[in-house]
């Protein structure tokens, strides 16, 4: 495993200005701030699986890297939910710690097959 440091630096900055975005799109403040941190950080993680990580086996890189770009699509679609409807904060915490608990479990499947 071998990590890109300029791919990494990239996928940072998208990931900071997404997270930008839905601070931008939230009529509340305080609510706006927490899901750009909750994005940010999703994205980050699944960015750097994706882009920033290359493994020494093709296999196993190419399915975590499908995996996390999958689960990166469905993060971003599940807030933008949560954005346009208004959902109360307990329900991203839940719903995104439980995504991001299913993606580890998967992500450490593949890697240790």
């Amino acid at each position: 495993m071998k990590i890109n440091i300029l791919k990494s630096i990239i996928v940072l900055g998208i990931g900071l200005l997404i997270g930008w975005g839905f601070l931008a799109g939230s009529e509340d403040t305080d609510t706006g701030l927490i899901m750009a941190i909750i994005v940010c950080i999703c994205l980050l993680i699944a960015g750097e699986i994706m882009f920033g990580i290359e493994f020494k086996q093709k296999r196993e890189g190419i399915m975590l890297k499908t995996s996390a770009g999958g689960w990166a699509f469905c993060v971003l679609v599940m807030n933008m939910a949560f954005l346009g409807f208004a959902a109360n904060l307990t329900v991203v915490f839940i719903a995104n710690g439980i995504s991001l608990l299913l993606f580890l479990l998967l992500a450490n499947s593949i890697y240790k097959v």
